[in-house]
């Protein structure tokens, strides 16, 4: 067999390109365009979040375009922000074996989190606020 579905190069992210540069001055595909609406939480929603929820709302909106679709994506790692609170609120005064279940709940809820989290498809704002100190990247991206 000459090669399979692993063979080659994979492609890259026409920015990475842009970045890198174009020394072949072949064409680049086109980039999908940006929703021309954001995302805005609704209060109902907000209402229903706890204090961990709500913060983390509030600085994903203030320093990220959100669209529309991802709005309920945003929303739910809301919630996963406070189930773990909860979880590592109540860790403190519990018996040995409830200790163990809550880490196991804690780490379901961590994946899930973090699964919902690389789903997301939010662009840095570019009048947010600036972060300060060195970039902790690789790419010298602050994360």
């Amino acid at each position: 067999m000459a090669g399979n579905w692993n063979s080659g190069r994979r492609p890259q992210a026409t920015a990475l390109k842009m970045l890198r540069g174009n020394p072949g001055k072949r064409r680049l595909a086109p980039e999908p365009a940006p929703s021309k609406t954001e995302w805005a939480p609704p209060d109902g929603q907000l209402a229903a979040l706890q204090a961990a929820g709500r913060a983390f709302v509030a600085r994903l909106v203030a320093n990220y375009v959100v669209d529309p679709l991802d709005g309920e994506l945003v929303i739910e790692l809301a919630v996963a922000q406070d189930r773990l609170a909860e979880i590592r609120a109540t860790r403190g005064d519990c018996s040995a074996t409830d200790r163990r279940a809550l880490n196991r709940s804690e780490l379901a809820w961590q994946k899930a989190y973090t699964t919902s989290l690389l789903a997301l498809r939010a662009r840095v704002r570019q009048d947010a606020p600036s972060r300060t100190g060195p970039p902790a990247g690789k790419w010298g991206v602050q994360l």
